[in-house]
């Protein structure tokens, strides 16, 4: 919300840190995560836009009214940042789990730990996009948009940053009414994903991305507070066709064929021209960088596998057996290897021999009485 100039006021800017840091001290556990910010914000500029002046309110409303005066003391503009405190630290409460960074039980320690926000996304994509739509949830797992990638910001700051404020602010009045405890957030994702169906459907990697992170604000009627009434009614209906009703609902045209969601009948999908399927560990040109990583279980085992690979590399060309040799040759005194000095040793360059030691001292002194009577030239 850089363009609200509430925002930007030294005031409002000292409010917030304020907030943060106290919140992140009493709650050491999780601190400050990016993006809660954007959590609290929303909840600064609506409190602060319903304080009254107490003063100007006593010249308003009748003081010996016991109603008017709860109001505006419940509403005192001394107590914005308070009151600010309060609402966001109650919220936090519920969201606290989307900022936390965990680890996976019983799994080994060479692989990648996933937090709770990673498997909440993944279970969006998985199983209640495939249950609403299989064949685009199938497109995207074939043009390899991760759903972390868009999903974690657009559950993490409860879609602050997809829509206007005031959009954004309806949305939330819709979906605290309707679930306290956010669990219906995971299907307001799907009904948003839903929405532009037919537009993901003809997107390719890229273009896809810039559908999900810069998300087309759908216009009235159908302001963004639809999408959580379409997520109480894929609640009930996810399983009964639900996702396809929605479809046609905002589109006008059913999906057709969605089969198992084995093979997608997408635009892209033909471009593709079938779903690829990684048979090795190789990387390829089209593979992008966190779906290879995910699955070679990180960058920390890639080091790893590459200097196993070095190793046996250089026992093989006896470079480690060389090495070894010198190392021992330094440490017994001497200031060579065990190997005779006269031997010729093999080269890594073509398999050519180099010349002995010996043969390179003696080019050596060559050199240097060559320069001393290039010196005396000169």
């Amino acid at each position: 919300m850089p363009e609200n100039l509430y925002f930007r006021e030294p005031a409002t800017q000292s409010m917030l840190l304020d907030i943060l840091f106290i919140y992140c001290k009493l709650n050491p556990d999780v601190g400050y995560r990016q993006g809660m910010h954007e959590v609290l914000a929303p909840i600064l500029w609506v409190v602060s836009r319903d304080a009254v002046d107490l003063a100007v309110s006593k010249r308003t409303f009748d003081d010996q009214n016991p109603e008017h005066r709860l109001i505006c003391e419940s509403f005192d503009g001394h107590y914005v940042e308070h009151d600010t405190f309060t609402l966001f630290g109650t919220i936090m409460q519920t969201v606290k789990s989307f900022y936390e960074v965990g680890t996976i039980p019983n799994l080994p320690s060479s692989a990648p730990s996933n937090s709770p926000i990673v498997e909440r996304s993944r279970r969006v994509h998985e199983v209640y996009l495939r249950q609403a739509d299989a064949e685009l949830a199938t497109h995207l797992t074939a043009i390899e948009v991760l759903p972390q990638i868009f999903l974690i910001r657009w559950i993490r700051l409860l879609f602050g940053r997809e829509f206007p404020l005031d959009h954004v602010l309806a949305l939330w009045d819709a979906m605290f009414a309707e679930d306290p405890k956010l669990d219906l957030i995971d299907l307001v994702c799907v009904s948003m994903l839903l929405r532009i169906r037919w537009q993901l459907l003809d997107a390719d990697y890229s273009e896809a991305l810039t559908l999900l992170l810069r998300y087309p604000v759908p216009e009235s009627p159908n302001d963004p507070s639809t999408f959580v009434s379409d997520a109480l009614y894929l609640r009930h209906t996810i399983m009964q066709g639900g996702g396809a009703d929605i479809i046609n609902k905002y589109s006008g045209k059913a999906p057709g064929g969605e089969g198992d969601g084995s093979t997608p009948k997408s635009k892209s999908a033909k471009r593709l021209g079938h779903v690829r399927r990684p048979t090795s560990p190789s990387f390829s040109p089209g593979k992008s960088a966190a779906k290879f990583l995910q699955e070679q279980g990180g960058i920390d085992h890639i080091i790893q596998e590459a200097a196993k690979g070095v190793y046996s590399r250089g026992e093989k060309w006896g470079v480690n057996k060389a090495l070894r040799g010198a190392i021992e040759g330094l440490q017994s005194g001497t200031n060579s290897p065990r190997k005779r000095p006269d031997d010729s040793r093999w080269s890594l360059d073509e398999g050519r021999s180099v010349p002995s030691i010996s043969e390179l001292t003696a080019s050596l002194t060559a050199l240097e009485q060559r320069n001393k009577s290039l010196a005396k030239l000169l």
